[in-house]
């Protein structure tokens, strides 16, 4: 992941929980790419979900990349909840 790049929430594209297993995730990956692969689906927006949906798969089939992640999806989480509380005060 860039710094430079907006965080994307990869279990979100893949539709899944951060607890999920990698048969889970697997599984969601095979789904989300048949529905969305440009050859059974032709148009731009197909390619672009496509593209980020391989993506997502890229870094949470891997344990080691999962975890890596995973603690910066915990930060990015608990940033959000800091701003939003102190939206609140």
């Amino acid at each position: 992941m860039n710094a430079h790049e907006p965080f994307k929430d990869y279990y979100k594209i893949l539709q899944v929980e951060p607890e999920a297993t990698t048969e889970e995730i697997r599984f969601a990956y095979r789904k989300l790419a048949k529905q969305s692969h440009p050859d059974s689906n032709n148009s731009q927006s197909s390619v672009q979900s496509f593209q980020e949906i391989h993506e997502a798969y890229e870094v949470l089939k891997e344990p080691q990349t999962r975890d890596q992640y995973l603690r910066s999806w915990k930060n990015r989480r608990y940033e959000r909840s800091e701003e939003h509380t102190s939206e609140l005060q």
